[in-house]
């Protein structure tokens, strides 16, 4: 399922209410929220890896994410984490890094990862997501807070900390992908496919 704003709001307003959180605010901070961190993920994050199978040729890859990005106590650890360095250390501080630790993980363990294959036209590729930075995570949660009427006097150190907390779970986070093609040998068609290692690069959708 491709990452969606709206998609992630809904999730946030869930796990914000199984965590007891039910403000008259909750619904804007949600979807604030998940604006906010979609929309400059999609834009920016790009996966680079290593593709290793079948030569020669060019494969199309598609796989997913592992690591704290999809896993919810991970991610919520890092938020909170952030939450604390900006001091950030009230009794619902807990809840609030569970409630955006959950959503976003479940919501991330769902992306897609589409890639193209060089060299490599049949197998597997490994690699890493770059692109996200914390700073703009930041600065995009706080347009959108602000535009939801959410300007409290701590609202930028709350959008960058859970900025910086997503960024951080994604420069640990591994991608697989499985690449499908054409190989088509060294010389074709006389000889065979041969094992080869190749260059695997594409976008989180």
């Amino acid at each position: 399922m491709p990452l969606s704003p709206p998609i992630l709001s809904g999730l946030l307003m869930a796990q914000f209410a199984a965590n007891g959180m039910s403000g008259a605010n909750v619904p804007q901070l949600s979807q604030a929220l998940g604006q906010g961190i979609i929309t400059p993920i999609l834009a920016s994050a790009i996966y680079q890896g290593t593709s290793v199978g079948l030569s020669i040729g060019v494969g199309s890859g598609t796989g997913s994410m592992t690591g704290p990005i999809t896993i919810g106590p991970a991610l919520s650890g890092l938020i909170l984490a952030q939450f604390a360095a900006v001091g950030f250390t009230g009794s619902n501080v807990l809840q609030l890094s569970s409630a955006i630790g959950s959503a976003v993980a479940t919501h991330m363990a769902t992306g897609i990862v589409t890639s193209v294959s060089s060299i490599v036209a049949i197998g597997s590729g490994t690699g890493i997501i770059l692109g996200v930075v914390g700073a703009v995570l930041g600065a995009s949660i706080f347009a959108q807070m602000t535009a939801a009427g959410l300007t409290g006097a701590s609202t930028l150190n709350f959008a960058n900390a859970v900025g910086n907390g997503i960024a951080l779970a994604f420069s640990s986070t591994v991608v697989t992908t499985v690449i499908t093609g054409i190989a088509v040998g060294v010389v074709p068609p006389a000889f065979p496919p041969v094992p080869g290692v190749g260059v695997d690069v594409g976008k989180l959708m």
